[in-house]
């Protein structure tokens, strides 16, 4: 459902960024109007009809946009947002909420050496951070502290709030050798972090648990020389295409040992694209697209695992406006599952798969 269908209080509704409250979604986003940008909020008991709330936060040019994340700290909220020239990034800022509906200041994420917007996970013990370094806020906390990383020379992929704790993904390169290869570090508690060993992966999509079985989704390089391309870095860094293919992969040891998993079905003549990965009661849900090879176009998917079941159902969703997009979070609310979706991989949410 394309957000101009839904019933907005105001009118006005373009959300960054949709996490659950409870019975309630908290959604927040930016209205331009003028020589003025305000980073608003709203929220909804249904994924259709939603009203404004409290958070009112105002720039004026030359900033052009206020782009923010939501995430949960313990029963409240943090919102980690970027103020943004048309020319580029111009600050950090954060706040926070015990509800989400009203918020006060909070410190932003500390960045060692150049502005960038964090991965965030909840966790346990607060939300962790990742930019050049991670970082931690804890739980009633009103600083960051900094997490021990053997990743200071990586590339920062992802974090994952439900798997290992909360799993920071990152991709190191041997310099002797000039090969990458992903690493993934398990943050969980007052336990150091330590290092998991996964299978050899170029991406990790996404990573979600039930019952401590970990579900990993990504893309491993291909054995058959498959026909999904992933683009190499530069000319400079002598770039080549790396010819890859989905994967999905399950451990129920922490890692020790993993088990790939049966395929994601999709039609004959066309590819499973995996992104990310969810948890919804005793199933696994991966979202996605399957990549149709004769018309060259992609149609969005969900796969469904049960927790008990090897197999995989394929949902195909209905067709977006255009072949540019990317999903969002997921929602469970007044009995349904509510994924978000953005167009042309921009920040702005354009509107909502509800299931019936």
């Amino acid at each position: 459902m394309p957000t101009e269908k839904m019933n907005v209080e105001g009118g006005a509704f373009f959300p960054d960024s949709i996490e659950q409250s409870g019975d309630m979604l908290i959604a927040v986003g930016d209205t331009q109007s003028s020589d003025v940008v305000t980073l608003r909020s709203w929220y909804s008991k249904n994924g259709f009809d939603w009203r404004i709330g409290n958070l009112h936060v105002t720039r004026k040019a030359p900033i052009s946009q206020l782009k923010a994340t939501l995430i949960h700290r313990g029963s409240g909220f943090l919102l980690l947002g970027l103020a943004a020239r048309d020319s580029g990034l111009d600050h950090a800022f954060a706040l926070q909420s015990s509800d989400g509906v009203n918020w006060t200041e909070f410190p932003p994420v500390p960045s060692r050496h150049y502005l960038m917007a964090p991965y965030v996970a909840s966790a346990e013990e607060g939300v962790l951070a990742m930019n050049d370094d991670i970082w931690l806020s804890r739980v009633g906390s009103t600083r960051w502290e900094a997490v021990p990383n053997p990743f200071t020379k990586c590339g920062p992929q992802n974090l994952f709030g439900d798997a290992f704790g909360t799993s920071a993904v990152a991709t190191c390169k041997n310099k002797p050798t000039a090969k990458t290869r992903i690493s993934l570090l398990s943050i969980q508690g007052a336990l150091p972090p330590r290092l998991v060993t996964i299978p050899e992966l170029v991406v990790v999509s996404g990573m979600t648990t039930i019952n401590s079985q970990v579900l990993l989704a990504g893309y491993k390089p291909a054995e058959d020389q498959g026909i999904i391309d992933m683009p190499g870095e530069s000319e400079e860094e002598d770039s080549h295409s790396e010819k890859i293919e989905a994967v999905c992969y399950l451990t129920k040891d922490e890692g020790r040992t993993w088990a790939e998993l049966r395929p994601l079905p999709v039609p004959k003549g066309s590819l499973a694209e995996p992104g990310s990965a969810f948890t919804v009661g005793a199933n696994y849900l991966v979202t996605g697209s399957i990549g149709d090879l004769a018309r060259n176009v992609e149609h969005p998917a969900v796969w469904v695992k049960s927790f008990s079941s090897d197999d995989w159902q394929l949902h195909r969703l209905p067709p977006l406006e255009t072949d540019q997009w990317s999903f969002g979070t997921i929602a469970q609310i007044d009995g349904k599952i509510i994924i978000s979706t953005h167009l042309n991989y921009q920040s702005t949410i354009a509107g909502f798969y509800i299931n019936s």
